[in-house]
């Protein structure tokens, strides 16, 4: 057998081994269109041995970010714990195995206060993390040894001050292919929270390549904030935010760091003042950026900029053109306002290959998301064919620095 549409259910047997999927002189695994019907095997009392499971390929069109249903649950005598990494199953975040005699990691979406002890040796949970209406004054240290969560991460309406208890937690992974957005970490209306706080975390991974890792941080405490670090390894994963309900902690240093994405020789990162004050040899630049009349000849700075944590407003100028932001990558406001207003320049007749390069946009909300061109040269718009554009994905190799 090559292809199985439909679902798959092994329930009440007495089966000893699920050897019939195993495959002999195939050089690919059984197909199975699970999508619909799913796969559920349980309640075998005999059941020790699932390796064929291994040979299969579940195949669903994710049209929703849903992966097909998949349980090994209660049996009795299995022992699951390498089913979870074996075959095409790596690749699943939501499989629900649990309550055999051994299982593969543990399940993170019926965490409550009453199971946490359960959770006291898990390294691994599937199906996510889901941590709701559950208070500080619960132990949480059972979660303690968890180091990749394999799913969506949901923490809402708790007292939690921050997730300082998850402290080995390291990797997470994702499976959307971007159809429809699906939030993969959710941090929503926990008013206590200041604090990120988690020490070991380093890594988001997509099982789809290049699509979309979105996360949401909204309604936390207004002392909410993130580290330098903590901002820089969401840029470095290519994480995209919903609402960043942030401020930059206080004492936080940035610094170009050999091997990151701050690696920037000859470079260093400037507080903004002035145009005038500001050195010719900014790679970062933090503060709220104002280019006004008086500036023009500075404006060649910007040259080298690749990272901005603040806005960018170019007014009542006499340049033509804005044509010098060709390294700049990152733009991180987490300020009121829109992120960047181009108004009042009454000789700018182009923006073409404004801000081309931008990788990352963090704002605190959608109604930050926004850039201002007001007033400018009447063929202003005329760059991008009468629309209102900041980026041009027609020009492509970008123009090199000089």
């Amino acid at each position: 057998m090559k292809t199985l549409t439909g679902g798959l259910r092994v329930e009440k047997s007495n089966l000893k081994s699920l050897s019939l999927f195993t495959v002999l002189n195939q050089k690919s695994p059984v197909n199975i269109y699970c999508e619909k019907y799913g796969i559920y095997i349980s309640n075998n009392t005999k059941l020790v041995d699932v390796s064929g499971l291994s040979d299969i390929n579940p195949i669903y069109e994710n049209k929703e970010n849903k992966e097909c249903n998949f349980e090994v649950v209660y049996n009795q005598y299995l022992d699951a714990r390498s089913l979870c990494d074996s075959g095409s199953l790596w690749k699943f975040t939501d499989l629900k195995v649990m309550e055999n005699s051994v299982d593969c990691g543990c399940i993170g979406d019926e965490i409550t206060q009453s199971n946490l002890p359960r959770y006291k040796y898990c390294e691994v949970l599937y199906r996510g993390l889901k941590l709701q209406n559950i208070t500080s004054s619960t132990d949480l240290s059972d979660l303690s040894d968890i180091y990749t969560i394999k799913g969506s991460i949901d923490i809402r309406s708790t007292n939690f001050q921050n997730l300082s208890f998850l402290e080995k937690f390291k990797i997470q992974n994702i499976n959307n292919p971007g159809v429809v957005p699906k939030i993969s970490f959710n941090l929503q209306d926990n008013p206590n929270m200041t604090r990120l706080a988690l020490p070991a975390f380093e890594k988001v991974q997509n099982l789809e390549l290049n699509m979309l890792q979105l996360f949401n941080f909204e309604n936390l405490h207004p002392d909410f904030c993130l580290t330098y670090d903590e901002i820089v390894m969401f840029m470095t994963t290519q994480v995209t935010f919903l609402n960043l309900h942030a401020k930059i902690c206080e004492g936080s240093v940035l610094k170009f760091l050999n091997g990151t994405l701050l690696e920037m020789p000859n470079l260093q990162v400037c507080i903004f003042e002035s145009m005038a004050k500001l050195p010719s040899d900014c790679g970062a630049i933090i503060g709220d950026v104002i280019v006004d009349a008086g500036d023009e000849l500075s404006f060649k700075k910007f040259i080298v900029l690749k990272h901005l944590f603040g806005s960018m407003t170019i007014q009542n100028t006499n340049l033509t053109t804005v044509d010098v932001f060709y390294d700049l990558g990152h733009i991180i406001h987490l300020g009121p306002g829109p992120f960047l207003q181009i108004i009042s320049n009454k000789k700018m007749k182009r923006f073409a290959y404004g801000m081309n390069r931008l990788a990352n946009l963090y704002v605190r909300s959608d109604e930050n998301r926004m850039a201002i061109f007001q007033d400018n040269h009447p063929d202003f718009s005329k760059s991008f064919d009468g629309e209102c554009k900041f980026m041009d994905p027609r020009t492509f190799p970008w123009p090199e620095s000089e």
